[in-house]
């Protein structure tokens, strides 16, 4: 996604920020600095941030669905946030 680094000042910014999933790179999209966190394993768990594997092969098109279903590569953005809203809905209140 980019090629920016630095060692100061905090945080360091070195190679391992420049992946990213197709929104925001993967270092910061998982959690915020210094917070409880757990990589997601089915389970949501309360109390920490879940962190979501990276979703290889997309870019910020296809989660704007912006190329269409008629469009090699295309991936199922609906299913995607269906189920990002069917997992916000099962928390407890």
């Amino acid at each position: 996604m980019g090629s920016y680094t630095r060692q100061s000042p905090a945080p360091v910014i070195d190679r391992s920020w420049l992946p990213n999933d197709g929104i925001v790179n993967v270092v910061s999209a998982k959690y915020p600095f210094g917070h409880p966190n757990s990589p997601y394993d089915g389970k949501i768990k309360q109390g920490v941030w879940n962190s979501f594997p990276v979703m290889e092969g997309w870019d910020h098109m296809d989660f704007i669905n912006f190329i269409g279903s008629n469009t090699p590569g295309y991936f199922s953005i609906y299913r995607y946030y269906h189920d990002v809203a069917n997992r916000l809905h099962s928390l407890p209140k």
